[in-house]
């Protein structure tokens, strides 16, 4: 599965696919103070709450628009996901 993440200045919006099929569908707001623990543990709940199994992630593509916030949410992807998120 890849999971996918559009950073705005507002919200995050975040989706798991499997093939070309869109299987989930998630939205937090965007904090520029968050961790990335603070993230990693939101979606760690998202996920557990979806029934699905964060291992089942195979790659992670991200857009964005709000720079400040990239670092962190690279962080989390490494730590709760140990993928190298691709910034498109």
């Amino acid at each position: 599965m890849i999971f996918v993440m559009d950073i705005g200045n507002t919200n995050i919006k975040s989706g798991l696919f499997d093939g070309s099929r869109l299987t989930q569908y998630w939205r937090i707001s965007t904090n520029r103070q968050s961790t990335s623990d603070e993230y990693g543990i939101t979606l760690e709940d998202m996920f557990r709450h979806s029934k699905v199994d964060m291992k089942a992630v195979e790659g992670i593509v991200i857009s964005s628009v709000v720079p400040t916030v990239n670092y962190t949410i690279d962080h989390m992807c490494r730590d709760f996901f140990g993928i190298d998120p691709m910034f498109v």
